[in-house]
């Protein structure tokens, strides 16, 4: 018995610590990817924005010139901001000591501002965004975390619809968990990409060539485990794809 035990515990012990090895070289591989990032898509349009002052400074740019560079820009930038917000995010939640800041969240009310922040990637695609989250879907989660993810889920679905498609994000409840669904009928997730889909950085083209930095899906997995969530490919075709995700229910289920 005394030897069985042993070996029990020596078995346990090394699949701990082969969980622990692929979690770090995960992360290697992740922080590689983030240095990348750091160096090229952040510094690329602060070294246009000083390109373009430089030029501004020394009337080297006619105002046409200024008007179709400065909207350029100010995206690039925009983008950035929020890129480094939840990367920022992100890095908190790998500390050991970090605990999400769980509070009563009314997920429609979120979604909409997605939907705001995100109005003009769908607009530039012609894609209708529908919010069809009841009103009484409250889930415990951290606020900052919960955002990151319905941005991540709803601006990767735009990038993979066509023009003149739609994006769908809908609810469902039970006794203790809410279930958040963002669909669209883009190109859909072939089965080579499926397994890997959360677990991976990696980058692919949109349907308009857009690019990204990969990282959008993996932070949303650690986002939603890290609120006692999962998250999952719930279907996927050529008809488009349905991705889902839970979080812990709220006990608190009335109107804000």
């Amino acid at each position: 018995n005394a030897k069985r035990e042993l070996e029990a515990k020596v078995a346990d012990r090394t699949k701990e610590i082969q969980t622990q090895n692929e979690k770090l070289t995960r992360l290697n591989l992740l922080k590689d990817k983030l240095f990348s990032i750091i160096s090229h898509d952040i510094k690329s349009p602060l070294n246009q924005l000083s390109g373009t002052l430089y030029m501004m400074e020394r009337d080297l740019i006619s105002k046409e010139e200024i008007k179709d560079i400065v909207p350029k820009i100010r995206k690039n930038l925009q983008g950035n901001t929020s890129f480094i917000s939840e990367l920022l995010t992100w890095a908190r939640s790998q500390m050991n000591e970090f605990k999400p800041h769980k509070t009563t969240l009314y997920v429609r009310k979120i979604t909409e501002s997605v939907f705001e922040l995100l109005a003009p990637n769908a607009h530039a695609k012609s894609i209708l965004l529908i919010n069809q989250v009841d009103e009484k879907c409250c889930a415990a989660a951290d606020l900052e975390m919960v955002k990151s993810i319905i941005k991540n889920l709803v601006a990767n679905s735009i990038k993979f619809t066509f023009e003149h498609g739609r994006v769908e994000v809908f609810s469902e409840s039970d006794q203790n968990t809410v279930t958040i669904y963002v669909r669209d009928n883009g190109v859909g997730i072939t089965g080579e990409h499926l397994e890997k889909l959360f677990y991976e950085v990696h980058t692919t083209s949109g349907t308009l060539n857009e690019k990204g930095t990969g990282l959008g899906l993996f932070i949303c997995k650690d986002f939603v485990e890290k609120n006692d969530g999962k998250i999952w490919v719930h279907q996927s075709n050529s008809n488009g794809t349905t991705l889902a995700y839970t979080l812990p229910k709220a006990s608190i289920t009335t109107n804000q």
